[in-house]
């Protein structure tokens, strides 16, 4: 289990990447679908201008 704090997609990425560099095709590809969901989900919080007082936390089960 991973657990971390950003709104960075690409600090998500690299943490997961950091845990096992040799993964498989379809985990590389979930990993970047969940990057960007995590860019998506962000910027709609900006829209809202809600991210100021909201955390955003990623859970992942590798």
């Amino acid at each position: 289990m991973v657990r971390f704090e950003t709104r960075n997609a690409d600090d998500l990425k690299t943490e997961f990447l950091g845990c096992a560099p040799k993964m498989k095709a379809e985990t590389l590809k979930s990993i970047d679908e969940a990057c960007q969901q995590l860019n998506e989900l962000v910027a709609a919080i900006d829209r809202l201008g809600g991210l100021d007082n909201l955390q955003v936390s990623s859970w992942a089960a590798l």
